[in-house]
């Protein structure tokens, strides 16, 4: 029987690796999921991710991103941008302004909910994650407790710990394929 294979994609956290690697470094998604697939057979690909408001000049950018995924395919989990006040003090004068920044909040926990749903669901056999978030290891682990095969797949020294590679039954380092997967 051939392995199933579903790949979870953390947005953010790749698109951080793809600039630490390498400046000036674009991945092409299409060719990293056949990369990593290699053969075996692909029940999904999930992609995570947060998305502008629409009042935003980088929604359209976006969306056109996320709608190309989707065309080829891709489970697209796109979690709108929050509005967060911070309070910024000026490190000369001391005077402190309120103002907001944008942040991600939730795509994580979205991606960890669909890895173990999909693995007590018994979707696939090995979940791939392309991340280098520690923040995934519980996650991990209880997926494995069920049975089921966790590959990681990040940038080698890029944001990703010792620690995190050893909770993997396989890590794939993307710096040793990065040509493969490059955009040209």
């Amino acid at each position: 029987m051939q392995e199933c294979v579903m790949i979870f994609i953390d947005g953010a956290n790749l698109f951080h690796g793809c600039n630490n690697y390498k400046k000036g470094y674009k991945l092409d998604l299409l060719k990293l999921r056949d990369e990593l697939t290699a053969g075996r057979k692909l029940v999904d690909v999930h992609h995570y991710g947060a998305i502008p408001a629409k009042s935003s000049e980088r929604f359209a950018g976006q969306k056109r991103f996320l709608d190309m995924l989707r065309y080829n395919g891709f489970k697209v989990s796109a979690i709108p941008l929050k509005t967060h006040r911070v309070t910024v003090k000026c490190e000369y004068c001391g005077m402190e302004n309120q103002t907001t920044e944008q942040v991600e909040k939730g795509v994580d926990i979205a991606l960890a909910t669909d890895l173990i749903s999909f693995a007590m669901d018994n979707q696939y056999d090995t979940a791939i994650i392309v991340s280098g978030d520690y923040d995934y290891f519980r996650a991990i682990e209880e997926v494995q407790r069920r049975g089921k095969r966790v590959e990681i797949a990040y940038f080698l020294n890029e944001g990703i710990s010792e620690e995190f590679i050893q909770f993997a039954d396989k890590f794939v380092s993307l710096n040793s394929i990065a040509d493969k997967i490059s955009k040209e």
